[in-house]
Formats: structure tokens, sequence, C-alpha cells
């Protein structure tokens, strides 16, 4: 089962917003709702933003890492000869 996420943030015209929780499975930010569903095969997201452009959803997840703990580095798309086990870079994406 996918747990709640920590945080959730949308990506309006204006920047970046925290969304606050606004009831069981719900956060907005001003007219921005995101609602979360659980479904027998993982978690539905449901966005509403009536008025503002919405550019991108970010859900958060925050999980103890083992500082010792090494992932693929990796670009998406191929490789470049630059494949390598390395610590995590949480700032970046990764696949």
């Amino acid at each position: 089962m996918v747990h709640i996420p920590e945080k959730i943030f949308v990506r309006l015209d204006d920047g970046l917003h925290d969304l606050i929780a606004s009831g069981q499975h719900q956060w907005s930010y001003e007219d921005v709702s995101v609602y979360l569903q659980y479904s027998d095969d993982g978690l539905s997201v449901k966005v509403r933003s009536p008025k503002d452009s919405l550019h991108q959803v970010v859900l958060q997840w925050g999980y103890p890492v083992n500082n010792s703990a090494t992932v693929s580095g990796d670009h998406w798309e191929r490789t470049y000869g630059d494949v390598s086990f390395r610590s995590p870079l949480f700032e970046r994406k990764m696949p």
C-alpha cells in the first residue's frame, strides 16, 4: 500500500506552492485542490484548478535512507558511458 505523502505542492504561473490539508485525503491552496484516493492497484491523484494554469503536482514522501546506500546513476533515455552506483542526490530527479 502506498502511504499518504508528507507534503504536496503545485506549480502555478507564479511559482511553487505548498498545499495544506483541508480534509481527509484532500489538500488545497487558494482554489486549487488535490484529492488522493486509494484503489486496488495504487493511489489516484485528482486535481482541480479552475482559475490558475497548473504546471506540476509534486508529491513528497519522507523515507529514511541508509547513509551507505547507493542507487544507479544514469540518464533517463539511454546510457552515455557514465552508468554507476552512487549516493542518492535527492535534489535532482533520478530514474
